[in-house]
């Protein structure tokens, strides 16, 4: 009468620390550090070039931000509208 419980299997639990990424926050991420790369490229070029840090600082931190935003809003855009073309078809 000493009947112990049967456990049954109990499905793998997926790992907490994995990551999940989407094809979006990657090429979100690899346009952010691209920007960066060239700003910090163009920084060096333009001090090696004798043209003012000053100028070459308030075109990245004034003009890149919102052209950047400008780019991924368009091309956010596009996508919606070419899947909602592809979900008409």
């Amino acid at each position: 009468m000493n009947e112990e419980p049967s456990e049954s299997p109990q499905p793998p639990r997926p790992s907490l620390l994995r990551p999940r990424f989407t094809l979006g926050s990657i090429i979100l991420a690899m346009v952010v550090c691209s920007v960066v790369g060239s700003g910090i490229y163009y920084a060096g070029r333009a001090v090696e070039l004798g043209i003012e840090f000053d100028k070459m600082l308030v075109v990245l931190v004034v003009v890149m931000p919102p052209l950047l935003l400008i780019t991924i809003k368009i091309a956010h855009a596009v996508l919606l509208w070419i899947n909602r073309d592809a979900d008409q078809r």
